[in-house]
């Protein structure tokens, strides 16, 4: 039977007191609200009991079936704990919350409850039966958003880039370690060697940023790789380690590195990966300084290129410093927050198409292009790479690229970094203007 209400009159109408609850371990954090049709739906704020450790509500409920859900950041939920009704519900709800001013509700089905009637709220001896619920309670909807009370500061842990993993020193150390394995290593003396590795491994960070940045625009046959053109720019042009025109020395490099057996499933035949960038670079260090006489040692070699071209250019291509200084504050975090919904289904609906039997959806790089590219915002100013180049550089970090293809199947924490990345690419004027 549907709730049937009159004059909102406990007595006269036999309201029930209910304890509505929502389980803490579930990993629910404040605040959640409670929603019931009782109330049309309008938000009210639940509590931690700390003795049960569950988000309690008592509420008084007209008899009948009472139906009602959750919400929390913006998101609606139901309980396993309640029935479950089928019924759609579809309405824009206000909050009054300043993270979240607006519900978007839009489910097919909510918790139920039948309420049975209590004709005995005042008893004979004029004793009330209600032990938890007082009508017209003080401490309100509004009055709890207001006062705030035990509002924690904003962190990184209460906020959504609370899942992203950052490129800690213990992951860079797994990464160069990893990359060192398949490194065909230019003969030399021992202990010279271990100088390499040591110079190398302590500069591992920055060669990895460059190659993450130019894999994504020197892509073959869709895996994030650097081509040969798109590595030629690089030493000629960028870095400025050959002079003129004599490639040689990179082309043989190159030929070296490539003509040894294929390693993983996803290592191309005609691109370098991680490992194999580091190698090249190695190795053109020990052609251009120590074969030179420039320099005594291949140490001095990888040296002199870490401190005369790699560092000075390549250091723009930290990706940590985009959200230290730009994106991981409280106020980028507040407006994804007040948009999740939007975000959500942007990434829900544009992801997927290449995953496998048992896969959960992610979004890939020709898919996250496809978001711009249909929406008319990829133009001359801001061209494909751009776009790309924001995926990659919001992907974490995975140590094996060789047999996992993990960094290019992008979930949503860094779905909203690359979006915030594109945003202030699209914001910046043209390199021309400048």
């Amino acid at each position: 039977a549907k709730i049937k209400r009159v004059h909102n009159c406990w007595i006269c109408e036999g309201w029930n007191e209910v304890l509505i609850e929502w389980p803490a371990k579930k990993g629910c954090k404040e605040p959640l609200y409670l929603h019931l049709e009782s109330d049309n739906y309008v938000p009210d704020l639940m509590y931690l009991d700390p003795d049960t450790n569950n988000y309690t509500l008592w509420r008084m409920c007209p008899p009948g079936r009472c139906n009602f859900f959750f919400s929390q950041e913006g998101k609606t939920m139901i309980s396993e704990k309640f029935p479950i009704v089928h019924t759609r519900f579809k309405e824009k709800i206000k909050m009054e919350d300043e993270l979240y001013p607006f519900l978007n509700v839009d489910i097919k089905s909510m918790n139920s409850l039948n309420i049975t009637s209590n004709s005995k709220i005042i008893r004979e001896n004029y004793d009330i039966s209600i032990k938890n619920c007082v009508p017209r309670p003080v401490a309100g909807y509004l009055n709890r958003q207001k006062v705030k009370k035990g509002r924690k500061p904003w962190s990184i842990p209460i906020s959504l880039f609370r899942d992203y993993t950052v490129d800690t020193d213990i992951l860079m150390m797994k990464c160069f370690e990893e990359d060192w394995k398949h490194i065909n290593k230019p003969k030399m003396k021992e202990e010279i060697l271990a100088k390499c590795k040591a110079i190398l491994k302590s500069n591992y960070r920055v060669l990895k940023e460059t190659y993450k940045y130019y894999s994504s625009i020197g892509r073959v046959e869709g895996l994030f790789a650097l081509n040969k053109l798109t590595l030629t720019d690089f030493i000629a042009h960028k870095i400025f380690l050959l002079d003129g025109d004599k490639l040689t020395d990179m082309d043989l490099a190159f030929m070296t590195i490539k003509g040894k057996p294929k390693i993983g499933k996803f290592h191309p035949k005609t691109a370098l990966v991680r490992f194999e960038f580091v190698e090249l670079l190695w190795r053109i260090a020990i052609k251009k300084f120590f074969d030179t006489k420039e320099v005594q040692t291949e140490s001095e070699a990888i040296q002199t290129l870490l401190d005369k071209s790699i560092i000075p250019y390549c250091s723009q291509f930290n990706c940590q410093k985009f959200r230290n200084e730009v994106y991981w504050n409280e106020e980028c975090d507040n407006l994804l927050k007040s948009h999740i919904t939007l975000f959500e289904n942007l990434y829900d609906n544009n992801s997927g198409s290449h995953r496998k039997s048992g896969e959960k959806p992610k979004m890939a790089f020709d898919e996250f292009l496809a978001i711009f590219a249909n929406s008319n915002l990829v133009t001359e100013e801001f061209a494909e790479r751009e776009v790309i180049a924001a995926y990659a550089q919001a992907m974490m970090t995975q140590i094996d690229e060789l047999d996992n293809d993990r960094h290019m199947k992008m979930e949503k924490v860094e779905f909203y970094e690359a979006i915030a990345r594109v945003a202030q690419g699209l914001s910046l004027p043209p390199p021309n203007s400048i």
